[in-house]
């Protein structure tokens, strides 16, 4: 009975401590993992850019596009700056404390800050010109009204012959001024002052502008060459670099001599010249102005006198007749 038994007890209590041996694996923690063991593969997506094989794709081409009309905005802005700004760039560091040598020429600066204030008021001359040009034809324009008054008070004056007479006058002698200097003859004082105007607009816009326009060549050359000057000095303070590159900066200064002294020449040339041609306008526009007025005012005053004559005629008249009638009167 005992022997039969006994084998059954074995297997169950191997039974039991397989099972606390399992319960024992579960609670333990996860030893690291060893090199020996596998690694899990990462299935996470690769998004980095890789250059593309074959054929590009549109957007591949947009982008190169892009790009290319980018390098183009940056080429015309920095050309631009060199152009608008470059002169004040050297100067600019220098207010900052790094030591650069400008090239100054006191002569070709006063000649360009004189072009720059001649341009302002020969400018606002010609607009001046052009205002009373306009205010003349307004004065006209008035005095036409004012003897067109004159004309309607005559019309009802018909009772009084001799206060008619002088609204009647004085009608006439408005219509002749007003018509006077604005009478669409090139000679006509409106036309000398349009033509004044012009000439002077004409002078500040154009052959100014044009100097000015060397003086801004000058700035871009005179700026080329100091910046030139500026990176040897840079490469002298350097022990690294090499002789070779040295000479060829002093080439390059050398290069940038050159288009700097023709700028140079061509801002005196044209200042000359502008002068030259100054002279002359003045000259020419002051007597034709002089002559305008003169005729102007003698038609005026011609005008004026012979009026002025008929109105004391036409009142001795009247002032004899009155005189008559009185004598009468009393007689």
């Amino acid at each position: 009975m005992n022997s039969s038994l006994q084998p059954a007890s074995l297997v169950l209590e191997v039974q039991s401590l397989n099972m606390a041996d399992m319960s024992v694996q579960q609670c333990s923690p996860v030893s690291p993992a060893t090199p020996e063991e596998s690694v899990p593969a990462d299935n996470t997506p690769d998004l980095s850019i890789r250059p593309a094989v074959g054929k590009p794709t549109y957007h591949q081409m947009m982008l190169a596009e892009l790009r290319r009309r980018f390098d183009e905005v940056r080429d015309k802005v920095m050309e631009r700056f060199k152009l608008e700004f470059g002169p004040n760039m050297l100067k600019f560091r220098e207010l900052i404390g790094q030591e650069v040598n400008l090239t100054t020429e006191p002569e070709i600066d006063e000649l360009i800050e004189e072009v720059k204030k001649m341009a302002t008021q020969y400018c606002r001359l010609s607009a001046e010109a052009d205002a009373y040009r306009v205010a003349a034809a307004a004065m006209n324009t008035k005095m036409r009204d004012l003897g067109g008054r004159f004309h309607t008070l005559s019309i009802c004056e018909r009772e009084n012959p001799e206060v008619q007479t002088h609204c009647y006058q004085l009608s006439a002698i408005m219509a002749t001024m007003s018509s006077n200097g604005n009478n669409n003859h090139k000679d006509c004082l409106a036309e000398i002052l349009k033509g004044f105007a012009d000439a002077f607009k004409n002078l500040s816009n154009t052959v100014m502008d044009d100097a000015l326009t060397a003086t801004r060549n000058y700035y871009t050359r005179r700026y080329d060459l100091d910046a030139a000057r500026y990176k040897l000095e840079l490469l002298n303070g350097s022990p690294s670099v090499s002789a070779y590159e040295k000479e060829k900066i002093k080439e390059d200064i050398e290069a940038k001599t050159k288009p700097y002294q023709e700028a140079k020449m061509a801002i005196k040339s044209k200042m000359s010249l502008m002068k030259e041609y100054r002279t002359q306008l003045i000259y020419q526009q002051s007597k034709k102005l002089h002559e305008a007025l003169i005729r102007y005012y003698d038609a005026n005053l011609s005008a004026l006198k012979d009026s002025l004559l008929k109105v004391d005629a036409h009142h001795k008249q009247q002032d004899g007749i009155y005189s008559f009638t009185r004598y009468s009167e009393q007689a």
